[in-house]
């Protein structure tokens, strides 16, 4: 999996640098292998940068990052995602899922907020491999009941609405 580090280059910018390195005096050659920022791909073979490539369409752009083997890794995987955890029901549907008050799921989601917002992802796992399942559920770990709706089949949240007091 692809890392997340500081690198320095030499140049005006990552494009069109020449090498990559991991002191600021120029010094020490970063790693053969590839980095990314924003959309923007290179490899690093010998101590130098090959020519810059746009990254594959594989969602958010993503910073500065390295993997030694594969421009796969550092520009659609990224480095060391995290996700934001929060306690819920299991699956219920629109009419009945906001009686359900056993919160004693923990879900992943890929925002920051306390509970996840219409346009997020949601996990079942903490690495962010196993979408939620297509359905209701309910949450109140942000201190107001909640009901969330996720379908595509990627955990995609579509709607989020106040419950009120279950």
């Amino acid at each position: 999996m692809a890392t997340r580090a500081t690198y320095y280059f030499d140049g005006f910018s990552f494009a069109t640098a020449i090498a990559l390195f991991t002191d600021q005096a120029l010094t020490t050659k970063a790693a053969d292998g590839y980095y990314s920022l924003g959309s923007i791909s290179r490899r690093q073979v010998n101590g130098f940068l090959q020519g810059a490539v746009n990254c594959p369409s594989c969602g958010d752009a993503i910073s500065l990052c390295y993997d030694v083997t594969s421009a796969s890794e550092v520009c659609c995987v990224g480095c060391g995602t995290t996700y934001t955890s929060f306690t819920s029901t299991i699956m219920g549907t629109f009419g009945s899922v906001c009686g359900n008050t056993t919160f004693d799921q923990t879900f992943y989601h890929n925002g920051s907020g306390t509970i996840p917002v219409m346009g997020e992802l949601v996990y079942q796992d903490q690495a962010g491999t196993t979408p939620l399942q297509n359905g209701w559920y309910h949450t109140n770990a942000s201190g107001t009941s909640t009901r969330y709706r996720i379908t595509n089949n990627t955990g995609f949240v579509a709607s989020v609405e106040p419950c009120g007091t279950p």
